[in-house]
């Protein structure tokens, strides 16, 4: 699929981590659905893809939880050098205007993050999601004691605030 803004030609994909991109397009725009676990893991074997085209590309990730599914976010552009020029970070929601005739103008960023702080952020957006959809203000946790708990109440408490979380 193919959209043309102001002279350039977008392919639009659904699925940039199983499928051939496209050489006929002056941007590329994705639109995918990857599931947390699996997110870091394709998005580098899919920037390697990409550094073969040389085009410049948008990936738009899904943020948010469906079922046993987590979705971090963390969508991305790259020029055509594969350098990251805009990055949002995962599990949190951002908005960003991409000039598509100036895109090849914009410097490199560094998005590295570290696995540990990955799974944290994850953790607790998969809180405060699963209490937003199912209409819950507070947690009541029962402490043992044990280690365990102890991070279960204080991921509760970052998520939902010490106000609405009880400790038994």
């Amino acid at each position: 699929h193919f959209i043309e803004i102001d002279g350039k030609r977008i392919s639009i994909n659904f699925d940039c981590f199983h499928t051939d991109v496209s050489y006929q397009s002056d941007v590329l725009l994705f639109f995918t659905t990857v599931p947390a676990h699996r997110y870091k893991e394709l998005s580098k074997n899919f920037k390697k893809k990409l550094k073969v085209i040389q085009k410049p590309a948008v990936v738009l990730n899904y943020l948010g939880s469906e079922g046993r599914y987590l979705f971090a976010g963390g969508s991305y552009a790259l020029n055509s050098a594969q350098e990251t020029i805009v990055d949002f970070p995962f599990f949190d929601e951002k908005q960003a205007i991409v000039d598509l005739n100036t895109m090849e103008e914009l410097p490199a960023i560094d998005t590295s993050v570290s696995d540990i702080e990955f799974i944290h952020n994850a953790l607790i957006f998969g809180i405060k999601d699963y209490f937003n959809r199912t209409g819950f203000k507070k947690a009541i946790i029962g402490l043992s004691g044990g280690i365990d708990s102890a991070v279960v109440a204080a991921l509760a408490v970052e998520a939902l605030g010490k106000d609405n979380v009880q400790g038994i």
